[in-house]
């Protein structure tokens, strides 16, 4: 992540946000938590 920052800038970091949200929408996960298997 953070080569990706200083490459891309930061940016980056909402891109990487935004594709985190939407795989815990597909997956139906509310929190973080939820990744603990």
């Amino acid at each position: 992540v953070c080569t990706g920052v200083m490459m891309h800038g930061y940016g980056l970091v909402k891109q990487l946000c935004a594709e985190l949200k939407d795989f815990m929408r597909k997956h139906n996960f509310s929190s973080i938590d939820d990744f603990k298997g």
